[in-house]
Formats: structure tokens, C-alpha cells, sequence
């Protein structure tokens, strides 16, 4: 699937995301910039997704498939840097991060 593909398909599938509280709110502080827990990143996404291949909607032009192993190097340059979501293959399971170093888990 090519850039422009996974980015409509996050448009459209995010709005039907159900995003769990945890405690009194969805979201989960990862840290933000140079602050970033590499451990609650990897755990979250570990336990998350049963697939080995990830989507990454990040913009129309910069989306892409990842493999789970190396998903924390193809997040590196972007994490607590920028807004995106990860996606499961069948865009049925979501984790949505913030540029200010939060994240929330989801599922359609």
C-alpha cells in the first residue's frame, strides 16, 4: 500500500476508533522530544498489535509500512516530534501519538 493509500485509509477509519479510558482520560504520557520512553512505546505497541506488519499514517506523502521489530527505528525521527497513528493491516486497531508525547490505544 503506497503513502498516499494508508493516509486516506487513517482519515477514514480514525473517526470510527473507540478509545478506551485509562483512569480519567485515553491518553497515555510517553515523553515528548529528547523525554521519550522507549519502554511504554514498545510495550503499548507489543501488546496492542498481533501483527507482524504495521502501517504508519503519518502525512499524505510520508505514510508507510513497517515491520514490527523495527518499528521504534522507523518511529525514531518522528516520535514525540510529530502527530501520527499506527495501524494493524486491516485498520481495525489503532495507536494514536501526539507531538506532545502522548499516546492512546484504539479499536474499531
Amino acid at each position: 500500500m503506497d503513502s498516499r493509500l494508508i493516509y486516506i485509509a487513517n482519515e477514514k477509519m480514525k473517526q470510527l476508533v473507540k478509545w478506551p479510558l485509562l483512569n480519567d482520560s485515553e491518553w497515555l504520557y510517553f515523553g515528548a522530544a529528547g523525554e521519550v520512553n522507549k519502554d511504554i512505546v514498545l510495550k503499548n505497541i507489543e501488546s496492542h498489535f498481533e501483527e507482524k506488519e504495521l502501517y504508519v499514517a503519518w502525512t499524505r506523502n510520508n505514510s508507510f509500512k513497517c515491520n514490527k521489530t523495527e518499528i521504534f527505528e522507523c518511529l525514531n525521527p518522528i516520535l514525540g516530534f510529530e502527530n501520527f497513528v499506527i495501524w494493524n493491516k486491516s485498520f481495525r486497531a489503532a495507536i494514536e501519538f501526539s507531538k506532545i508525547g502522548v499516546l492512546r490505544c484504539g479499536k474499531v
